[in-house]
Formats: C-alpha cells, sequence, structure tokens
C-alpha cells in the first residue's frame, strides 16, 4: 500500500522540496528550516569535531544539548572539516533521510494498530504514510535542526518493538535496555518513557490471573530492560551533577517554572491540537497568533478520540505494552510542560509525541471506515492543505513577507530571526575581535556564524545560569567581559546603565561605557 500513488505523489512533492532546500544559497540555508535553538547543539557538534571539547564556542564547557543528536552530528562536522555551512548541509541531509524511515515506521505502528484490531492494516498503513510524507508540520520537525525527529523514530521503534514482544529473551533484555537507553539520550524527558513501560508491566503482573511468584517471573525481564536503560544514563547525568551540581541539564533549567499556566495550557492544546491535525493545523504558540486554533485544535482532540472508539468499537484486544507506555508518557508530558514549564512557546515541538498517539487512530478509523475514496480524499486534502507552504518554502526563504507581522507576538519577518536581524547587525556593525565579545540571550545563531559570543540566559553557559538564579546577571555580564549586548530589550543593560546604539524593533543594542571603539560604521 505504500507504493499506491496516494502515497508517491506527496512523497514526491515534499521529498523534491526537501532536497532542494538542501542546496539553498549560504545566506539562505541557516533560515529555510533550522530554528534559532538548533545552533546551540550545532555548534557544540563542530566544536567536539575540531577538538573544542564539549563547549559551545571552544571555552565555555556545557550541557545545554541533548547529547545523542550531538554525538550524530559530531562526524558530519568532522567530515566537513568543521565547515559551517557543509556542517549544516550535511545535518540537514541526514536529518531528511531521518524524516523518510520515521514515515515508515509510522506506517508501521499504523498497521500494527490495526491489525491488532481485525483489520487487514494496509490502507490505515498508506494513510498514516500519507500524513507523514505529506505534511509540512512533520518534515519541519526533522529539519529544524534539533532532536525532535531522531527522538520521534526512536519512540517509534520502541512502540512497536515493545508491543510486538510479548516474551522476553536475554537478547531482548539487552536489545530493550540499550533503545530505552538510547531515548533517553536522545532526549532526556524520554527517560519517563521507560518509566511508563516500567508501570505498564508491573499493571499486567498485578492483573494477571496468575499474580503469583511465577507470574512475576514473567515481568522481571522488561523491568530489567527498563533497569539497563537507567544504567546507561548515569555517565551523562554523572557528567551534569559535576559540571554543573544538578543531575539535569542548565537547558532545561534555564526554562524551568511555569510563570504563565494558563498560557501554557492555551499552548498545550493548540498543540495536541497541531498534531492530532497534522497535515492542515500549524498553530503557533504565541497568544491568538493564529484566529480560532483552539477550536479546531478541540475538533482534532475530539476526532482522536472518536477515532479510538470506532475501532475498538465491538472488539477490544489489550493494547500492547508499547502503545500504553506512549499515551502514558503522553499524559506525562502535557502535565510536565503546562504545570512546570515556564518557556510555553516550544509546546509544539515538546509534545510532539502526540503525533504518534494520534495518527495510528486516526489511520486505523479510515481504514474501518472502508471507503473506496478515503485514500484518495486524504492525499487531496493534504496536497491542498501543503503544496502551497512547500511552494513558498521553496522559492521565499524571506516568508512571511515583509507586510506580514504578527502583533501578540512581534516576531518580526522571518522564520530564522535572528540570523536575518541580530546576527547581520552583529557582522556588519560589531569588530569581529577577541577584544570585542558580544553577549545575547538568544544566542544560538549568533554563536554558531561568529566568535566571541557569550550567552546569558543560562542554556548554554551554566555560569550564567547560576548568576541568574543568585539574581546577578549584571555582575556575570561585566566579570564575562561582555562589550555589546544585540537582544530583545533587556532590564540588565538599563541596570548597568550601558548605552543604547541602535534599535531594529525586536532587537536593541547597547553598548559598554568606553567601549565604543568595538563599533565600526
Amino acid at each position: 500500500m505504500i507504493r499506491r500513488w496516494e502515497v508517491l505523489v506527496p512523497a514526491c512533492v515534499s521529498l523534491a522540496v526537501a532536497v532542494a532546500l538542501l542546496f539553498a544559497p549560504p545566506e539562505d540555508l541557516a533560515r529555510t528550516l533550522p530554528v534559532e535553538d538548533a545552533f546551540y547543539a550545532l555548534a557544540v557538534a563542530r566544536e567536539a569535531a575540531t577538538g573544542g571539547g564539549i563547549t559551545v564556542d571552544g571555552q565555555t564547557q556545557t550541557n545545554g544539548f541533548q547529547p545523542l543528536w550531538v554525538a550524530l552530528n559530531v562526524p558530519l562536522y568532522a567530515l566537513s572539516g568543521g565547515d559551517r555551512i557543509g556542517g549544516l548541509r550535511l545535518s540537514q541531509l541526514v536529518s531528511t533521510l531521518l524524516w523518510l524511515a520515521f514515515v515508515a515506521l509510522l506506517a508501521r505502528q499504523a498497521r500494527d494498530l490495526a491489525r491488532r484490531h481485525g483489520l487487514d492494516g494496509r490502507v490505515a498503513a498508506a494513510s498514516a504514510a500519507i500524513v507523514g510524507v505529506g505534511s509540512v508540520s512533520v518534515l519541519r520537525l526533522f529539519r529544524n535542526g534539533l532532536e525532535t525527529g531522531l527522538v520521534l523514530i526512536l519512540l517509534a521503534i520502541a512502540v512497536i518493538v515493545l508491543d510486538r514482544w510479548t516474551t522476553w529473551t536475554w537478547r531482548r533484555i539487552a536489545l530493550g535496555g540499550l533503545l530505552l537507553g538510547a531515548l533517553a539520550w536522545a532526549r532526556l524527558d524520554a527517560a519517563a518513557f521507560a518509566l511508563a513501560f516500567g508501570a505498564v508491566v508491573l499493571w499486567h503482573g498485578r492483573r494477571s490471573p496468575s499474580a503469583t511468584a511465577a507470574g512475576w517471573r514473567h515481568a522481571w525481564p522488561p523491568l530489567a530492560a527498563c533497569a539497563l536503560a537507567a544504567l546507561l544514563l548515569v555517565p551523562w547525568l554523572a557528567y551534569n551533577v559535576a559540571l554543573d551540581g544538578s543531575p539535569v541539564p542548565s537547558g532545561g533549567r534555564s526554562q524551568a517554572g511555569a510563570d504563565d499556566v494558563a498560557h501554557n495550557l492555551d499552548s498545550a492544546l493548540r498543540a495536541v491540537g497541531a498534531w492530532t491535525l497534522a497535515p492542515v493545523l500549524r498553530a503557533g504558540m504565541h497568544a491568538r497568533s493564529v484566529p480560532y486554533t483552539e477550536i479546531i485544535a478541540v475538533g482534532g482532540i475530539a476526532l482522536t478520540a472518536l477515532a479510538v472508539v470506532y475501532v475498538r468499537r465491538g472488539r477490544r484486544p489489550r493494547l500492547g505494552s508499547g502503545t500504553l507506555a506512549l499515551a502514558l508518557y503522553a499524559a506525562f508530558l502535557l502535565a510536565w510542560y503546562t504545570l512546570a514549564f515556564g518557556s510555553w512557546w516550544f509546546l509544539d515541538r515538546y509534545l510532539v509525541p502526540l503525533l504518534l498517539v494520534a495518527v495510528p487512530w486516526l489511520a486505523s478509523a479510515l481504514e474501518r471506515l472502508g471507503r473506496r475514496w478515503a485514500l484518495p480524499a486524504l492525499a487531496g486534502v493534504v496536497l491542498a492543505a501543503n503544496v502551497p507552504v512547500l511552494a513558498v518554502l521553496l522559492t521565499a526563504p524571506h516568508w512571511p513577507p515583509p507586510w506580514w507581522t504578527s502583533p501578540a507576538s512581534n516576531l518580526g519577518t522571518h522564520p530564522n530571526l535572528n540570523y536575518e536581524s541580530q546576527l547581520a547587525w552583529t557582522r556588519a556593525h560589531v569588530r569581529e575581535d577577541e577584544e570585542c565579545r558580544v553577549g545575547a540571550f538568544e544566542s544560538g545563531t549568533l554563536g554558531y556564524f561568529r566568535e566571541h559570543v557569550v550567552n546569558l540566559d543560562g542554556k548554554v553557559n551554566p555560569a550564567a545560569l547560576r548568576a541568574r538564579e543568585a539574581g546577578r546577571s549584571e555582575e556575570y555580564t561585566m566579570r564575562a567581559g561582555v562589550d555589546v549586548i544585540v537582544d530583545v530589550p533587556t532590564e540588565e543593560a538599563h541596570r548597568l546603565g550601558w548605552r543604547a546604539v541602535a534599535d531594529m524593533g525586536r532587537y536593541e543594542v547597547w553598548v559598554r561605557p568606553g567601549r565604543e571603539g568595538c563599533l565600526q560604521p
């Protein structure tokens, strides 16, 4: 069914655009799909590949990244000789291959779910493949320069194999532990998936008719796999503690604390809606950035719930352990990032595992519907909703156009705003030498493409994070030798008494008294 025209046509269109973007000019490559935070991880990979160590700039040791994704990129930057553009192209190429692999895994997951409920599974597989390969939202996940796509692949593999493994051997214990450990190394919060799987195993053991000593013996092998995963995670946690005194990386700690739970709830709702309706809905996380998305999101959530009821109607086999663990993991993510997280604008990609929850059920429901027009209709909707966006990505990397602004978010005019304004201004007006250091809170793109940049929000700089937590950011800024701050309006520059020298709308520029020589016309 994957070879049907309904799958191949969206696949050819999306793949053609993805390949074309790989060959974008250097000045456009960094703003077609990668996001600002991606350049933190890519900078660490480049430094590791060129002998700079686990640092963001060759000097500042960091843990503000997801280690497995960085490790995957290190050989790519070594192959490119440390070239920033060459390494970025190779990283985007690998991400494209991961995207294609994910489409196949998503189709396999949907087929398995459908077969578990008495269906053939081929239509469900084709439906899931159409969504995965035709949706710009899914493509952007894999080309955002972050670990998101890698996490989705490992998570899909985990769900598939844990659903299938009803008996465990020593080999499966080892493979399961390695898989769950890799998932946690890919993204630390994915360790909760292993915990969720362990909880499912214990629940099944408690409910087993033979819940005796003999019955519980069936539970220890998968629990041993979970223990192995935890053991594999110890080196990363130990590194974090040794560097910063906490097992949680500085990137996560810098964004902890839910300052606006109501906004988190709103963003979480729209993120869930975006992933249940991935082919047609691309909801921004900023308040009211897209009208009526909350209503559409509720519709997507309701549609997924109805799909579950419809697929399980009259036939309710026991769900696989992987599927149940995925549901628990998704519930954990919703609770954690709503109640304990401050950066609500990241909830769309942080809640992306919900894509794996929703799509297989919706695809299975489409197969159970049993209409011959179902697949052509789905392909038509996906093409109609995504081809115009793909065309914009291909022909206009500066989208949205200059006349577009977002009053609610004041995000300016470009998808990678820092590359277009913050970095461009700095390159043009600040001397690039060791005596002139630039500081920024949003320093990902700036630090990737320019030397002598100090991260001030603590995402990749534990010292800056400690200063923030102690209320001594101004003192740290001076101690770090920052001469120019190029960032969003900041109270630190006001309190330091620095002089404002430029206003770019979203970004302002401040220079330390006596260091005006760092600026050039």
